[in-house]
């Protein structure tokens, strides 16, 4: 084999591999972006989660748009400080006798992850869960879990608001590069990661095409 051809094969492997990593790669996250976004309430537990909100905000005087301190104020929830002995993300306990309840976090968490995870553990109280509770890492949560999920987004991504936005500039008519533009907007609107706007995205729909 001659030095030419010796190095122009290694170039085609070598950019065939790459190309077959990056593909591998991409379908990788792909699928892990599916399996974050995918719904893991019914439709009933949705409507249920949205009806207990709905009710809150009505006995307290509250718009949807209020501050999630705000609801942690009303429920005697307080943000805590940073836990070096944890290991899941977040963990919600009362303080004393008191019915004061503190929500502290594990090392490491971005501003806009630990929001989440703080309307969470508010969640888990509006729920009516026992206390206390932590939020684990990964997939395949519990129940009382994938509930308070559900909870935490309907707050931080009122209903009818985020519904309203939507509609407003055409997602559900729109092409792939606009529709990826609505939901950074939403990100930056509610201060929400990319998985969270395109769960409740998802779940919107499905609660407005229920009703329909």
């Amino acid at each position: 084999m001659t030095a030419e051809i010796y190095i122009t094969t290694f170039i085609v492997v070598s950019i065939s591999t790459i190309i077959i990593s990056g593909f591998f790669s991409y379908k990788t996250m792909s699928n892990e972006i599916r399996q974050q976004i995918k719904l893991d309430v019914n439709i009933e537990q949705m409507k249920k989660s949205e009806q207990i909100i709905k009710e809150f905000f009505k006995e307290n005087n509250l718009d949807s748009n209020v501050p999630i301190e705000i609801i942690a104020g009303i429920l005697n929830i307080t943000k805590g400080g940073i836990d070096y002995n944890l290991h899941e993300q977040a963990v919600l306990k009362e303080i004393g006798t008191t019915n004061a309840k503190i929500v502290l976090f594990k090392p490491g968490l971005s501003d806009i992850e630990e929001r989440f995870i703080f309307a969470h553990e508010i969640a888990h109280v509006l729920n009516g869960d026992l206390i206390p509770v932590t939020r684990p890492e990964g997939y395949n949560k519990s129940q009382s879990e994938q509930l308070a999920d559900y909870t935490a987004a309907a707050l931080l991504m009122p209903l009818d608001k985020v519904y309203q936005f939507l509609t407003e500039n055409n997602f559900k008519s729109a092409k792939k590069r606009k529709r990826i533009s609505i939901i950074r907007k939403l990100c930056k609107i509610y201060r929400v990661s990319k998985i969270i706007a395109l769960r409740r995205t998802k779940e919107i729909y499905t609660l407005k095409a229920d009703n329909s």
